[in-house]
């Protein structure tokens, strides 16, 4: 079979971009289990030179108009036809998908389409009007006509029937393999004490580093001693640095530039606990990195593996993601260490991501998926792979 996953961007791995990351893990996996696994990028510099990968990498050029495609791009799409192919789209409110989906509608070529955390509750509610227009009149015909519908949580899972029915959606989360976060350790000085991590990109409201500052002032203010290292950069780095001296806690925060690879891992691995009370996501590739890293995480329900984590007892369930909920989390986070329990809580973390998160299963799934007929996905929760 072939698979072909249609992205914005160039799946690069040395940037804060969670739905490249996605992509090229789910491609390489795929291509590692025997089928032919393209990426196919929309990009503004389809020329510049990237490194190699384990599958086959096509790049078009992305237009000034979103509702103008390539030429390369559609005489691609053209050259699908016929054959055993499903194309996996990844990303919503893209005028470009809507009108690939058309053309393979159109063309009998069988497309799945995956919103990552863009159907999530907290994102729908942000430019709400605007963007329901949107969604009632172009997007929700890309789900109708999907040959299924590929939520990676339960909370995007059930929150969809709000807006539209779906008969052919799965619930499949993203992956991680243990032997990715092999890294070279490095010495690094780290204060004395608890030491918690966030890692990812500086979006305070997306994120809700704004709910976590607030409520790390809270939890000092009550007699915390714990400090955070802050990973990342983005569009409110300085926000976020202002902000914290005026709740006065900048002294106990210290803000990363942005880590990839070994270095990020090693910064991670030097940490006790990992914290994201994101307002709503898919599923954050750093979240399933810090619990295969051996970190408990304190993590709020869009992130959707707080439930898994807690249940587990190999974390801290952040709910409703308040900054008072926030301070209550990281004070039995503190007691947790003090007592000796937070790194038994890291061991069942990297536990759980090796027994239920492995990519090579999730890959498996998803060809699954691929082959059935059109829209026939009634008997999924059924498999095993």
């Amino acid at each position: 079979m072939k698979i072909v996953h249609l992205i914005l961007g160039k799946a690069r791995l040395n940037r804060m971009n969670g739905v490249n990351q996605v992509a090229h893990h789910l491609a390489a996996h795929q291509a590692a289990l025997g089928h032919e696994v393209w990426i196919w990028g929309i990009t503004p510099t389809p020329r510049q030179q990237v490194e190699s990968r384990p599958y086959q990498l096509r790049l078009f050029r992305a237009h000034r108009s979103k509702f103008v495609l390539d030429a390369k791009l559609r005489q691609a799409i053209g050259e699908l036809a016929g054959s055993d192919c499903c194309v996996h789209l990844h990303g919503s409110f893209i005028p470009e998908f809507y009108l690939l989906g058309r053309m393979l509608r159109l063309r009998g070529i069988k497309y799945v389409y995956c919103p990552h955390g863009a159907l999530s509750p907290g994102a729908m509610a942000r430019k709400s009007l605007r963007k329901m227009l949107y969604f009632h009149l172009i997007e929700k015909q890309l789900l109708r006509h999907a040959h299924a519908v590929h939520f990676l949580g339960q909370l995007q899972y059930d929150h969809i029937d709000r807006y539209v029915q779906l008969a052919h959606k799965v619930c499949i989360p993203n992956g991680m393999e243990l032997s990715a976060l092999q890294y070279e350790p490095q010495p690094l000085s780290r204060p004395p004490g608890l030491l918690l991590s966030f890692c990812g990109r500086l979006d305070a409201h997306h994120k809700g580093l704004d709910l976590l500052l607030e409520g790390f002032a809270a939890y000092q203010h009550s007699g915390g001693n714990a400090r955070l290292w802050i990973i990342g950069d983005g569009p409110d780095r300085p926000y976020l640095q202002a902000w914290a001296r005026r709740l006065g806690i900048a002294e106990s925060l210290h803000f990363w530039r942005s880590r990839y690879g070994s270095e990020k891992l090693n910064l991670l691995a030097h940490t006790d606990a990992f914290v994201h009370c994101s307002r709503y996501e898919g599923m954050p590739m750093s979240v399933l990195e810090a619990a295969g890293l051996g970190l408990p995480c304190l993590l709020s329900t869009p992130t959707n593996l707080a439930s898994a984590l807690a249940s587990h007892k190999a974390g801290f369930h952040i709910h409703p993601n308040r900054p008072e909920m926030v301070a209550a989390a990281l004070h039995e986070a503190e007691q947790a260490w003090e007592s000796g329990q937070l790194a038994e809580m890291g061991k069942r973390a990297r536990q759980l991501i090796a027994r239920e998160y492995r990519w090579e299963h999730i890959a498996q799934k998803l060809i699954w998926l691929y082959s059935q007929p059109y829209q026939h996905v009634s008997n999924f929760d059924n498999i095993s792979v």
